[in-house]
């Protein structure tokens, strides 16, 4: 099966869990027998990345678009008029959008477009008007288009067919992975190392990995920070700003403590491993997630993990991380929780944790699409 794969909405180091995600399948989906050829269609910020991620397979073909996606108008037509004559061209069995959007026109061969969530539907205010427009005129209308949809979690499926719709039977829920990274435990002398490149000690700091949206309400994990009153710990935010920057500040300027808040972006995944594996408690008060990945990361380094019950993340976390209200005293309280456990009690809810985030595997997640594309390659209408 020779697939063709939309990468142009990737922008890397700006579109959070959604370039994990591809980069992660992709890189199962070249190993696969099933799959002869992959031509990935990439512009200018992206090509380079891939080129030096994928070289080692003589299976796959880089097509180059010379434009720069940063520009979301040259993007969206490159996209709808582009693709389609490298398709044509290349001669794919199937194109694989994995960035919600897809070409609206007659394609050549069948299409697949994943589609994390509808965020711009649910938390509107986390959006630029044009960008709700543009997903609306887009978004919706892909899933229609396409032969078939592939969502990341139950809870993204019933999202897509409430507001694209679609039958359920055309779309898949598909879970995300956890690289195996965050599971191995990294040497301590590493960890404190990475550590104190930040001025960070291992076990003394809580973390957060968001970008600022609105709806990841990372300024009630400040507030819940600051309500424990616990000047011998300090917090993490590890994200770029965005449209819920303004709460943060907020949050922060009422801190008695602010500079013992640490605000980190573009760490490295090494980095972020240790960062992981080195807190006392990983806190993540989002109110909307298509899958919640930094939940199974957390989860997989054996970290407590203290969260809410929305969205997508009870299937994820499970019985085995401590939910909270989304207001502050309720984080407070499930942290005041988690860092009150005996050594005992938190070495057995880390392997609880552990066993749940090794059920999310990228080869499982790899495997499950590459058998999606093939019924949908065999079985167009």
């Amino acid at each position: 099966m020779h697939i063709a794969v939309n990468t142009l909405f990737l922008i890397p180091g700006e579109v959070g869990g959604t370039e994990t995600y591809l980069r992660e399948v992709l890189a199962v989906l070249v190993d696969l027998p099933d799959v002869t050829r992959m031509t990935l269609i990439t512009q200018r910020e992206n090509h380079d990345s891939f080129q030096a991620e994928l070289r080692h397979s003589s299976k796959v073909v880089l097509s180059r678009l010379d434009f720069s996606a940063h520009s979301r108008v040259r993007r969206i037509l490159a996209e709808q008029l582009q693709v389609l004559r490298v398709v044509r061209h290349c001669g794919a069995d199937l194109l694989w959008s994995p960035g919600y959007t897809a070409p609206l026109g007659r394609v050549a061969c069948p299409q697949v477009v994943t589609i994390h969530d509808m965020q711009y539907r649910r938390f509107p205010e986390d959006l630029s008007w044009t960008f709700r427009l543009a997903s609306e005129m887009l978004i919706p209308p892909a899933a229609r288009r396409c032969d078939h949809v592939v969502a990341v979690s139950e809870f993204a499926k019933r999202e897509i067919v409430t507001f694209c719709g679609v039958p359920e039977s055309k779309v898949s829920a598909v879970p995300n992975g956890c690289n195996a990274s965050f599971g191995q435990p990294m040497p301590i002398d590493d960890v404190t190392g990475l550590l104190a490149e930040h001025g960070l000690v291992r076990g003394k700091f809580l973390l957060c990995v968001a970008h600022t949206h609105p709806h990841k309400c990372v300024h009630l994990a400040v507030a819940g920070y600051g309500a424990l009153q616990r000047d011998d710990l300090k917090l993490v935010l590890v994200g770029h700003p965005r449209r819920g920057e303004a709460l943060v500040q907020q949050a922060l300027e009422e801190l008695p403590c602010a500079e013992n808040v640490i605000r980190l972006n573009g760490v490295s995944s090494e980095c972020l491993v240790a960062l992981y594996q080195g807190c006392a408690a990983f806190v993540l008060p989002s109110q909307y997630e298509g899958f919640g990945l930094p939940v199974l990361e957390a989860m997989a380094a054996g970290v407590p993990v203290v969260t809410t019950r929305t969205a997508s993340i009870p299937e994820i976390g499970g019985e085995c991380v401590v939910y909270a209200e989304g207001n502050a005293a309720e984080v407070a309280e499930g942290l005041r929780t988690v860092l009150a456990w005996s050594p005992e009690e938190r070495e057995s809810r880390a392997a609880a944790g552990r066993a749940r985030a090794a059920e999310f595997t990228w080869q499982r997640a790899g495997e499950q699409h590459c058998r999606v594309f093939s019924d949908v390659a065999a079985h167009r209408d």
